[in-house]
């Protein structure tokens, strides 16, 4: 009798769950949306024609729907995140200077153990090619080369290192791309460090700035046409007085990015657009801590529009602006496709291939003067069957000039998204 109510009791769970599981699917938006929580834009039931089901496509994003059609998603997460709060003795801003600190100290002592482990069987990593530069640099330096924040008497504190040997190898990739371009083609490649990093410089009031000391020796092993511009180092003169990164989130803002551009178009000697030339909707965005931001909403200066691509072909469309948006992803509606295709309204006989992280979405609206089409791809997502081809043949079928890397510090010259996977990326 007892092993019977046993497995009755198991039934009666598992017929929860199915129902929970049903419930799930029946109630859960199936349009996307932001998450106010995580400032992002979740993933959307897929398409179910045949084409999307058979190549492939049906079935990762409905993988991703799964993970983000939670029910009552951003309620669970706030209540969760509100009831830690209730905890905790320190404010909000202690807490994140405290955490700021703790993640600076972790990434100095602890990037080139996690670099250094084996890439699992199959991935970009262990399909990577030569190193000609890594080889030339020799082996791992850290200390030496890295992200220094600037005391008033003129020393330096180390805020997180750099390997000099990774630099190196995201060197060789940079080279590679160079080499799929036109001749008078150019790459340029940038980090962009996250919040928290200039939480540390300039909330702890110890500092008076912050510099990257390798970007020399970076372009050094750089061919003609092929940058490394140094996001910390263009930002420090307005860091510490001026809004470059939101407080709501760990994203930089348009501000911050445009500073990016205005440096990239001045090495190239092209005329820059002032920032103060677009018009704004001044929106904001806050946090579960009611900690907020101002957001600048550009209007772009000609009429443009976005589609996503898919082997070619021009898909749905890809909002460049979400004006009624109150959070990061109002920029390019999160940009969480695998390739999208900007067309500007502007005449200049250039093309630009953007791939980067979700830093690009900021970063893209004020790239589009100088082109007649901007690009983006996400190497996060990237799916050369998806997108019909590997970003060396689409460079070639889009007719593109230039290329932009706009990586976050998470993806950036210490990480294999910066090296393997866009060497990956390249030629599959």
């Amino acid at each position: 009798m007892k092993k019977r109510l046993d497995f009755v009791v198991i039934y009666f769970w598992l017929f929860l769950l199915l129902c929970a599981g049903l419930g799930t699917l029946i109630f859960a938006d199936r349009e996307e949306r932001v998450s106010e929580s995580e400032k992002r834009m979740l993933a959307a039931f897929p398409d179910t024609s045949a084409e999307s089901i058979f190549s492939g496509e049906f079935s990762s994003g409905f993988e991703s729907f799964l993970s983000d059609g939670i029910f009552l998603r951003d309620s669970v997460a706030g209540a969760s995140k509100a009831a830690l709060g209730l905890f905790s003795a320190a404010s909000y801003e202690d807490t994140m200077l405290l955490s700021s600190i703790s993640m600076a100290d972790e990434i100095s002592g602890g990037t080139a153990a996690q670099d250094t482990a084996a890439p699992a069987e199959g991935s970009p990593a262990q399909e990577s090619g030569g190193q000609s530069a890594a080889q030339a640099l020799g082996s791992d330096a850290s200390g030496d080369y890295g992200l220094y924040m600037l005391c008033p008497d003129g020393s330096e504190e180390l805020l997180a290192d750099v390997s000099e040997l990774r630099v190196g190898m995201v060197a060789d990739v940079l080279n590679e791309y160079k080499g799929v371009l036109p001749e008078d083609g150019q790459v340029f490649y940038s980090c962009i460090p996250v919040t928290s990093y200039r939480d540390v410089v300039v909330k702890s009031g110890k500092y008076t700035g912050w510099h990257e000391n390798f970007e020399d020796a970076f372009n050094s092993l750089l061919l003609p046409g092929v940058h490394m511009v140094s996001a910390p180092n263009v930002l420090n003169d307005h860091l510490m007085d001026e809004p470059l990164f939101f407080q709501a989130d760990h994203h930089w803002t348009p501000l911050a990015a445009y500073y990016l551009i205005e440096r990239m178009m001045q090495m190239q000697g092209v005329p820059v657009v002032p920032y103060d030339e677009y018009d704004y909707l001044v929106s904001g965005f806050y946090n579960i801590q009611g900690l907020g931001d101002p957001m600048d909403l550009m209007y772009p200066l000609l009429p443009a529009h976005g589609n996503v691509m898919r082997r070619g072909t021009e898909g749905e469309d890809a909002p460049i602006i979400v004006y009624n948006n109150e959070s990061y992803t109002a920029y390019l509606a999160g940009g969480n496709h695998v390739w999208t295709k900007y067309t500007t309204g502007f005449d200049t006989g250039r093309k630009a291939l953007v791939i980067g992280d979700s830093f690009t979405t900021a970063f893209i609206p004020y790239l589009m003067p100088y082109y007649d089409e901007v690009h983006r791809a996400d190497p996060r997502y990237y799916n050369s069957a998806l997108n019909g081809g590997t970003v060396s043949e689409l460079i070639a079928q889009y007719g593109i000039d230039d290329v932009y890397i706009i990586l976050s510090y998470d993806n950036g010259i210490d990480s294999n998204m910066s090296s393997k996977t866009l060497e990956y990326l390249l030629y599959g």
